[in-house]
């Protein structure tokens, strides 16, 4: 029944719903009936890992309706003192080795506009991280 809530509202709003769930100890199912009915039901499964050699958090995609995880780059995220808030760690497929501020970035793609449809989003953060 929630999970069909949480579509009528993602239908109704035109928007994506993001639902945060634990995974079982050691395996990559979600916990309970709830991550169950979500886990057959979601468009993509993200997970956040420890990286144990860095202590980084390590984003994954675990599962992507109309397409392979393997195709999409893992983003590992660490701590920034100077930023005052996580921050991209450039080891992954982007064009400059520096750290990315996402505020920077939401701050530029919303510099003139209120308003942006996915696909904008999409274009400009393609070419910014610069994932093809």
């Amino acid at each position: 029944m929630l999970v069909e809530e949480l579509y009528r509202m993602a239908g109704y709003y035109k928007t994506c719903i993001i639902v945060v769930l634990h995974l079982a100890p050691s395996v990559y199912k979600l916990r309970s009936h709830l991550g169950s009915e979500i886990q057959r039901k979601a468009t993509g499964i993200l997970c956040i890992e420890k990286n144990e050699s860095t202590g980084n958090s390590v984003l994954k995609a675990i599962k992507v309706r109309e397409g392979n995880p393997m195709n999409v780059p893992n983003l590992q995220f660490a701590w920034d003192e100077a930023y005052g808030y996580h921050v991209l760690v450039e080891s992954y497929p982007t064009a400059k080795n520096e750290k990315i501020s996402y505020v920077d970035l939401v701050n530029e793609l919303f510099d003139h506009k209120n308003v942006l449809s996915y696909a904008d989003i999409c274009d400009f953060l393609q070419k910014k991280l610069q994932f093809q």
